[in-house]
């Protein structure tokens, strides 16, 4: 989850708003005066890889670990 600014609306702003039940993802943003005013964002975590790996046939006590791979 993320937000910014304001998040409660006051009777002038306009509220945009986006949601995939699928995913998971919600966004929504506050517009004050013609500008934004703040936002939220909601998304649900899924770790997809470890983020250390060794690379493939290495012993891993020898090797430093590869990040972000």
């Amino acid at each position: 989850m993320f937000s910014a600014g304001d998040i409660d609306a006051l009777p002038d702003d306009a509220l945009y708003s986006a949601q995939d039940p699928a995913t998971g993802h919600y966004c929504r943003l506050l517009v004050r005066d013609g500008r934004p005013g703040g936002g939220v964002a909601v998304w649900r975590y899924r770790p997809r890889r470890r983020l250390f790996t060794t690379p493939a046939g290495r012993d891993a006590g020898r090797q430093r670990p590869t990040v972000f791979t």
